[in-house]
């Protein structure tokens, strides 16, 4: 930035280099670690009629039914560091009622919903009545996603991802749940599909520590044929070096309700 001298006084007058640099660039930093340092909570702040288009972002990046890892592990919410070389892993359990709401929150904002006149609101309302159903009790749905590396301008054009592999729902006493439906949407993404009861029984309560979602081999990918059916479980081999992603059952809690 050029500094400009006061018309009329050459020398005098002139307001000194770092006297100014130096407030701002502390403003700024003050300003940036006061935003990173907030947490909020839209989901046990407001009424999610009420969020807005940031809150339904953070519903989608932070909240306790996301995991949002840019290489640095989970985020749980606004950073400062910058973006590193590593490809992006999110993991969101869409079933689950806030994740849910913060969908056709999103939709209700963009077309204007909050301007609609009851005959609107009512035909949109029983058009997403699905989606927002509290009690949902036959499916969870769990996305998993893998962006591409950055760039390094140390390492070269260093691209690569994570691929999509079998995944299972790993409960407190071993045993795993595999997925009624797999769907691979690219090499790197796939949307799965448990039971939400077995044997009658839901697959996690309260009493549960975590959620667990782990992984086994590559799935294959065909542009054509995106849909797997149901998994075997000797097509799920587990090695003690594949992720497993673990969503503390205590977090997810909404509304006095277990969601997930």
């Amino acid at each position: 930035m050029r500094w400009l001298k006061p018309l009329g006084s050459p020398s005098r007058g002139v307001i000194p280099r770092g006297a100014m640099v130096l407030p701002i660039v502390v403003a700024v930093i003050f300003s940036l670690s006061g935003w990173a340092g907030t947490t909020p909570r839209p989901w046990a702040e407001k009424d999610w009629t009420k969020w807005s288009s940031w809150d339904c972002e953070y519903v989608f990046t932070y909240s306790p039914w996301v995991w949002y890892d840019e290489g640095r592990g989970r985020e749980t919410g606004p950073t400062l560091k910058y973006g590193d070389y590593y490809g992006t892993e999110v993991v969101e359990i869409r079933s689950a009622l806030p994740f849910r709401q913060a969908l056709v929150r999103r939709i209700q904002i963009h077309k204007h919903y909050d301007k609609m006149n009851l005959q609107q609101k009512q035909a949109f309302d029983r058009e997403h009545a699905a989606e927002l159903a509290e009690d949902n009790n036959d499916r969870v749905e769990i996305m998993v996603s893998n962006s591409a590396g950055h760039f390094s301008p140390y390492y070269g054009n260093y691209l690569y991802s994570f691929p999509a592999r079998r995944a299972a729902l790993l409960l407190s006493d071993g045993t795993l749940v595999i997925p009624l439906q797999t769907t691979v949407s690219s090499p790197a993404s796939a949307d799965y599909v448990f039971p939400r009861t077995v044997d009658g029984r839901p697959i996690y309560t309260t009493s549960d520590k975590y959620l667990r979602i782990v992984f086994g081999d590559v799935t294959p990918f065909d542009p054509k044929h995106k849909e797997l059916g149901p998994q075997r479980p000797e097509e799920l081999p587990l090695d003690s070096y594949r992720r497993k992603y673990p969503f503390e059952i205590s977090t997810l809690m909404y509304k006095g309700k277990l969601e997930y």
